[in-house]
């Protein structure tokens, strides 16, 4: 039997505030989502410096849940499930609205090249 909302928010809350809980969660999504455990992570953060793969930054956007920065993404090829780094998330949303396209991609650099104004 489903729990009433009462019940609910107060089983929420007492779930989400016990110690492991974030690290059960952040594990179980990394393992369902990519297929990786928070160690493998952890070395593709090591090898990046803690940096986007694209543009070379630290996560600026804050968690909600922790006040600190959020974790970099972890960028995959959606056809074949293949990590292929981690990103920050401005750079994993941009290249998600060019769906991976890269003819997309080139067809907006050579945009941006003809139309920005040079400067020297």
């Amino acid at each position: 039997m489903p729990l009433n909302k009462e019940k609910r928010k107060k089983y929420l809350i007492e779930y989400n505030t016990s110690p492991n809980c974030k690290e059960y969660m952040r594990e179980y999504r990394l393992k369902s989502r990519f297929g990786i455990n928070q160690e493998e992570y952890n070395k593709l953060f090591e090898e990046q410096n803690g940096v986007c793969a694209i543009c070379g930054k630290e996560e600026k956007d804050i968690s909600s849940w922790t006040n600190k920065p959020k974790f970099l993404c972890v960028d995959h090829d959606h056809k074949t499930g293949k990590i292929r780094g981690l990103l920050c998330g401005r750079c994993n949303t941009s290249i998600g609205k060019f769906e991976d396209d890269v003819n997309l991609l080139q067809n907006a650099i050579e945009y941006i090249n003809k139309n920005s104004t040079k400067s020297h």
